[in-house]
């Protein structure tokens, strides 16, 4: 995205700018409040954080845990903090214009990244690579989640807890 940035206008990162309503397109249908808008905004940098405890939930099944757990999830947070931000960043810098883009609504990323003066080749790489991510990161929700109906269900924490704690002798 950095590639496609229509010079670097830094100033983009600190201004802020309330694009609901009619003026964003109708993605957040009504005007909404400043704060409401900087609340919707911090869903985007939130979902890069999404199931850093992963490892915590699969700390029965790891070597050393007491040190590899903890360990693995600052690690998760610190790269998803990296590398989310300068996702974040380079969208806001490649848009070239951020009102249109706020109108563009769902499709704003579609349509910039469709958009990037870059090689097709590229193209297809970066969204394999988006694809494959998305797909490692619900492989990696599944795993967390199957562990944590186990761990409360063998707690009696869970409704049918009798049926959700039992682990098949075959597999």
């Amino acid at each position: 995205l950095i590639w496609g940035a229509h010079g670097f206008d830094l100033s983009r990162l600190t201004t802020f700018v309330n694009t609901t309503g009619d003026l964003g397109g109708g993605y957040v249908p009504t005007a909404r409040t400043a704060l409401v808008a900087f609340l919707i905004g911090l869903l985007y940098p939130l979902y890069t954080i999404t199931g850093f405890d992963a490892s915590a939930h699969t700390a029965e099944e790891t070597h050393n845990a007491r040190v590899a757990v903890p360990r693995g999830m600052i690690h998760a947070v610190l790269w998803s903090l990296v590398f989310g931000f300068v996702m974040a960043v380079s969208f806001v810098l490649a848009s070239p214009d951020l009102v249109a883009t706020a109108k563009d609504g769902g499709n704003a990323w579609f349509n910039l990244f469709n958009n990037l003066p870059a090689p097709t080749w590229l193209k297809a790489l970066l969204g394999i690579a988006i694809v494959l991510s998305n797909y490692l990161c619900a492989l990696a929700g599944l795993t967390s989640t199957s562990r944590m109906i186990f761990a409360f269900s063998r707690d009696g924490g869970l409704p049918g807890s009798s049926l959700w704690k039992q682990v098949s002798p075959t597999w």
